[in-house]
């Protein structure tokens, strides 16, 4: 009888002490530990691998719509072109920023970033990189049926 119980006590104690060693982070957190999951779909076959969605964010910009900006313009021309400002900055608020984020299912990204300055309401200057329209066909997803 006192074996079973020292077998029992050693068994509970061996569960509870790996079981801090299983949580992400429970014993070393300098270094987190893979979750099951991503390492089973390590080992697979591209074919088999899970699908990853690409994520799409932000303002889409093209040349076409930056050749529609004139120096002078007010801050609503400016938004009935280009959509609204992805970040207006409280500390700068002669400047618009319109950023465009595709964050790939493969781990890649592409960033497209656009700024409007201001001065008196009335456009100074702007400068980033627009999307080129044939080239923004072949970057962004879409959905084949």
């Amino acid at each position: 009888m006192l074996r079973l119980f020292s077998i029992y006590l050693a068994l509970i104690f061996l569960i509870f002490s790996t079981s801090c060693g299983s949580i992400p982070g429970g014993l070393d957190k300098k270094q987190p530990e893979k979750q099951l999951f991503d390492r089973f779909a390590e080992k697979l076959p591209a074919k088999l691998k899970p699908y990853k969605v690409d994520i799409v964010q932000g303002n889409y910009i093209t040349n076409s719509m930056v050749s529609n900006l004139s120096k002078g313009q007010t801050r609503d021309e400016v938004r009935a072109i280009l959509g609204t400002p992805l970040i207006t900055d409280p500390f700068r608020k002669n400047r618009w920023d319109y950023i465009f984020l595709i964050n790939r299912g493969s781990g890649g990204r592409v960033i497209h970033r656009f700024m409007v300055m201001f001065e008196n309401d009335r456009v100074v200057t702007w400068e980033g990189s627009p999307i080129d329209e044939k080239s923004g066909n072949l970057e962004i997803p879409t959905r084949k049926y």
